[in-house]
């Protein structure tokens, strides 16, 4: 048989590929014990290394990129470096808001570029572990942001639950310096566009699962749906995703759940925004790292990588256009996700329905649901290998990589399949797309930002601030906290604007989670609901 090597003496010598990959989790319940996100990213980062089977690769890296994360940490790229014996790698941080995707398309290039020869992406978050030391009094350094221990929600997701600002310079390099000081800091770039609007912030709607839970209504007014149909909806493709949790080794919450009990609100199971509960969320409270290491193909033969580990990037898309959802004409879509598909699709010259295998962003339904239908993929499919954000693990800014990590060991297996891992950033925000093969195909890898498309696509509707008069409901959720219910709603104008009305009214609220507001007409004034 001929190796991976000859076969491939004809592709372009630098040609990106994933040469390793390597996670690390734990799960304990005695505070203060196992280890922060640095240390659980440091093994990660190692283990990449023992997965190529080259001893010198991870020496050899000249880029480490980390997704920020919910962690407290100083220089975490730096520190990662030293301790792969990488010392004079450059490190880059991508802030939450830039599509975890963006992490993969910049080392690519860099690595086709030849401006490295090897880089790590690698990220992880040990929030699990830094609630358990928050309740029992302990200080740690590297705990999240939100506090469950003080109202806060267990279940988060990667998203920004702070308004971004409008006008930020995004300060990713596009062309590394040659050598950079071992003392400077990590390079830090932020995120561009706008994720809340400020109409979105003054109605305190800007929480993930109340966004989602919002989207979700939309996509279930606008394919007909009841409330009933929809709900049962929702909790047959959950229960999916459990069964898949349940036969994947690193999910951190595999116990089976029938969709009954993912779908009726419980003491298990409580409401969080209609029609979600808790295991309908994201689980933020995870101890889960994962690292990818990336080589040009010339560098994986020469430091002796196993062509049997390599893995081709064959598509690596982006959007880094920003719309808040208040805005969005169409809340049941995602025209930009739309865009990277059908780009992806004719790059591979088949539709993403026929790819074998697919790990799609799963931080709520909304986000499987509505990408389902932007990329033609099948509606009563299950599409994850890992069990998805609710039963897997959701690490706030990091589960793209523990996704990938599990495509590249599942390609290996099926050397025959195609696989496709998606991103969500935001509110549906800036999606990302990558497809991966053990294949290199006839095509060079593809990469781009096509975030002038996906703007051109985008159909959008003016805010109003203070609207007095008539508006008819587009979309709406019933949050709960605390036991204090709130009805929140997106209405549309006669004159086709797009406000934001709410409401403490609990007899509203009971006939918006039996009944259907999605297009009644309703008066408002200012900000909220009139009887």
């Amino acid at each position: 048989m001929t190796s991976g090597w000859v076969a491939w003496r004809g592709l372009d010598r630098r040609t990106p590929v994933i040469v390793g990959v390597g996670n690390a989790s734990q799960r304990f319940e005695h505070p203060g014990a196992g280890s922060d996100a640095l240390a659980l990213m440091t093994t990660a980062a190692r283990r990449a290394g023992d997965d190529s089977g080259a001893a010198r690769v991870l020496a050899s890296v000249g880029l480490v990129a980390l997704p920020g994360g919910s962690w407290k940490l100083r220089e975490p790229g730096r520190r990662i470096a030293r301790s792969i014996g990488a010392a004079d790698a450059r490190t880059l941080v991508m802030s939450v808001g830039i599509p975890q995707q963006a992490l993969f398309n910049h080392a690519f290039r860099a690595v086709r570029a030849g401006a490295v020869d090897a880089a790590l992406i690698v990220g992880g978050e040990a929030a699990h572990r830094a609630a358990l030391a928050r309740r029992a009094g302990l200080a740690i350094d590297d705990g999240p942001f939100a506090d469950p221990a003080a109202g806060g929600p267990d279940e988060m997701t990667d998203e920004m639950t702070d308004a971004v600002p409008d006008a930020v310079t995004d300060a990713m390099p596009d062309a590394m310096p040659d050598a950079m000081p071992d003392a400077v800091l990590d390079a830090v770039s932020a995120p561009q566009g706008e994720i809340v609007s400020p109409l979105e912030i003054a109605a305190g709607l800007y929480q993930p699962p109340q966004v989602y839970a919002l989207i979700d209504c939309a996509l279930r007014a606008a394919e007909g749906r009841s409330i009933d149909e929809h709900r049962d909806e929702v909790a047959r493709l959950w229960a999916g995703f459990n069964a898949i949790a349940g036969r994947f080794a690193p999910a951190a919450f595999p116990e089976a759940r029938s969709a009954e009990a993912i779908r009726d609100p419980s003491p298990d199971n409580r409401a969080i925004a209609f029609p979600y509960n808790k295991w309908h969320c994201s689980q933020l409270n995870v101890d889960q790292a994962a690292a990818i290491l990336i080589c040009s193909l010339e560098h994986a033969e020469r430091v002796g990588v196993d062509s049997r580990r390599v893995v081709f990037p064959l598509v690596a898309l982006e959007s880094s256009h920003a719309l808040s959802v208040a805005r969005r004409a169409d809340l049941h879509r995602w025209p930009a996700m739309e865009v990277l598909g059908a780009a992806a699709a004719a790059h591979l010259g088949r539709p993403l329905g026929d790819i074998d295998v697919a790990e799609v962003y799963s931080c709520f339904p909304a986000a499987v649901r509505v990408q389902q239908r932007a990329l033609d993929l099948a509606l009563d499919g299950i599409p994850t290998i890992t069990g998805g954000m609710s039963f897997a693990g959701g690490p706030w800014n990091n589960f793209v990589l523990q996704a990938t990590v599990a495509m590249v060991e599942r390609l290996r297996r099926d050397r025959s399949a195609q696989g496709v891992v998606t991103t969500v950033s935001g509110f549906l925000h800036k999606p990302g797309l990558a497809v991966y093969s053990t294949d290199p195909g006839t095509a060079p890898l593809l990469i781009d930002d096509l975030a002038t498309t996906a703007a051109d696509r985008t159909a959008t509707r003016e805010l109003v601030d203070g609207w007095t008069g008539a508006a008819t409901v587009a979309a709406y959720t019933v949050a709960t906290d605390a036991g204090t219910r709130r009805v929140i709603a997106l209405a549309d104008t006669p004159d086709g604007r797009r406000t934001i009305v709410t409401s403490l009214d609990g007899a509203l609220a009971d006939q918006a989670t039996r009944g259907d507001l999605v297009g009644a007409e309703v008066s408002v004034a200012g900000a909220s609901f009139v009887a």
